[in-house]
């Protein structure tokens, strides 16, 4: 069963709901609001930067950086590389955290590291 996020309509706080998709479908109006059982009126909220819930996420501290230069290397990603925030980030302790295995393996090629355990479908190295 998927989640749904949902903003009250009144307060414009943000709140999810877990519920089979037959239901979900059956709750939501013809102008897009849902009432919910404690009788609120909320809208449905798309968001497009959260990785879906089934996504695996990676840490890394071989491929991190040093707390002094997360903010330029977060800045190298996403400017001049291209990266999306969703695939991979510089935390603020200096760990990269990459979201599902194609990401990680984009990271592992362009810092040039390799999985040295790496199973089919890893990057292991030319």
């Amino acid at each position: 069963m998927p989640f749904y996020d949902f903003e009250d309509v009144k307060t414009r706080k943000r709140f999810e709901l877990f519920m089979p998709i037959a239901e979900m479908e059956k709750r939501v109006k013809a102008d897009g609001t849902f009432i919910t059982d404690a009788g609120r009126v909320a809208r449905r909220v798309f968001t497009c930067n959260v990785p879906p819930p089934s996504t695996k996420v990676y840490y890394s501290r071989a491929m991190g950086c040093g707390k002094k230069h997360v903010k330029q290397r977060n800045q190298r990603l996403f400017h001049e590389l291209g990266i999306r925030p969703v695939d991979a980030v510089y935390l603020p302790d200096g760990r990269l955290e990459m979201t599902g295995r194609k990401n990680r393996n984009k990271m592992l090629k362009l810092t040039g590291n390799i999985d040295g355990d790496g199973s089919y479908g890893d990057y292991v190295g030319k």
